[in-house]
């Protein structure tokens, strides 16, 4: 999927989402799509491997979009800092943090 495909498709999931914030979740989603084919369809999530996504997704967001890097990296850094709450309360925390972050 290109980066212009997953944006349209995190504008069709989420359409009053900011533009930094659509853009932040099409880094995650992108970054988290190679490492699931590069560690195979079996990956689980485990803080190691998010924290992996987390820490790509912020360079592809340095490197592709710097301007809306400029104003996400505190997000992702809380982020990353909060993952030892997303092991104890799971997934669904880390998703309503990236929508509550953007909204």
């Amino acid at each position: 999927m290109t980066k212009e495909e997953a944006y349209q498709e995190v504008s069709r999931m989420y359409p009053n989402m900011s533009e930094d914030g659509k853009w932040t979740q099409v880094s995650i989603m992108l970054n988290g799509d190679i490492l699931v084919d590069e560690r195979g369809p079996n990956v689980s999530p485990t803080e190691e491997l998010l924290r992996l996504v987390l820490e790509r997704a912020k360079a592809w967001l340095l490197e592709e979009l710097p301007t809306i890097f400029e104003k996400v990296v505190i997000f992702f850094d809380d982020l990353i800092n909060s993952l030892p709450e997303w092991a104890k309360k799971g997934i669904k925390y880390a998703i309503q943090f990236f929508i509550n972050y953007f909204n």
